[in-house]
């Protein structure tokens, strides 16, 4: 039986961005095999999320996991307190509106966010 060397794993809640980048690659450097999570919990286009991949890529990540959240926030928010879920999500109208002409438009992004919208009959 050959004597094989444990690989350290670690995983980095990752945004693409400068910092959590820097992360992965110490973390490689340092001899772990990184993995990279981002949790979506409203806000990211389809071109985002594809950036944030090929970011975990490019700085060794040897897997990237994209989790949709927003339906469990939403719903423990819902839970917790439904005038804070109200008060987010005509935040989140406000925002769709203000940046996109249409904000019904077919992206995904506000897609998932106009069913949530219609799911609390804000």
């Amino acid at each position: 039986m050959k004597n094989q060397k444990k690989t350290k794993k670690a995983i980095l809640a990752f945004s693409g961005g400068l910092d959590t980048s820097f992360c992965a690659l110490y973390l490689a450097k340092k001899g772990y095999e990184v993995v990279t999570l981002t949790v979506d919990t409203g806000g990211f286009t389809q071109k985002e999320i594809e950036q944030i991949s090929k970011q975990s890529k490019l700085v060794g990540a040897t897997k990237h996991y994209f989790i949709d959240g927003k339906i469990e926030l939403y719903k423990k928010l819902q839970g917790e307190d439904k005038n804070a879920l109200r008060e987010l999500l005509q935040k989140q109208k406000d925002y769709l509106q203000k940046n996109s002409g249409n904000w019904q438009s077919t992206n995904f992004s506000r897609g998932r966010a106009l069913k949530l919208l219609q799911e609390a009959e804000l």
